[in-house]
């Protein structure tokens, strides 16, 4: 006899999917919630139960979009920072160094470390991420921490607010899913606006140095 054929499920949604695959996990349990972080929306599912019949049969879940995601970060760092989307995107996404000299920099954790190669004269005093062509710089005014603080912060309240969603999603039932819809959780968590955002909570910071 030959192997046996796989079993390929088919679902009908990409959030749907992404919780198929969650549980496929050796040792997972099925009150997990998955969160699927996009640029423009953040999608959330969790398990439901059992659909007995009808076109759910099988296992159900429990859905929810909210507008927001990295675009939205992106956005208000390049708010924040005066600088273009492009940069913006970079120097969101990890640590940090500030260009002590050409051959020196430092971390956000207050470290210094010696570069292989030198670094370009006009990056002496900025903060550089790395970048697609090597370290981007991106501002003057603020210290290593000082960005990594910021740029914590800014994912905190742009994204983490979404996280209510997954106490909402724990508790629902089947039933009150159906009377749950997008424009409800809309209304109950956002969206955000980054720019506003930025310019409320950042305007201590002196871009004139």
């Amino acid at each position: 006899m030959g192997a046996a054929a796989p079993v390929v499920r088919v679902v009908g949604a990409e959030a749907t999917a992404a919780l198929a695959g969650a549980l496929s996990t050796p040792g997972a349990h099925a009150d997990v919630v998955v969160l699927d972080l996009g640029a423009g929306t953040i999608d959330a599912v969790a398990y439901a139960g059992e659909a007995a019949s009808g076109a759910g049969a099988g296992t159900a879940t429990a859905t929810a979009t909210v507008a927001g995601g990295g675009a939205l970060v992106t956005l208000a760092v390049a708010e924040l920072l005066q600088v273009p989307l492009g940069a913006a995107e970079w120097a969101k996404r990890g640590p940090c160094e500030r260009v002590e000299n050409p051959l020196l920099v430092l971390g956000e954790d207050g470290s210094r470390r010696f570069v292989e190669r030198a670094l370009p004269a006009a990056t002496v005093g900025s903060l550089v991420a790395p970048g697609p062509a090597g370290p981007l710089p991106f501002t003057r005014t603020l210290s290593p921490a000082e960005w990594r603080g910021l740029r914590l912060r800014v994912k905190r309240e742009l994204l983490g607010a979404s996280v209510s969603v997954f106490d909402l999603l724990a508790s629902l039932t089947l039933a009150d899913q159906q009377d749950w819809t997008d424009r409800d959780l809309q209304s109950e968590f956002g969206p955000i606006n980054p720019v506003l955002f930025a310019q409320s909570e950042f305007t201590r910071i002196d871009r004139s140095a």
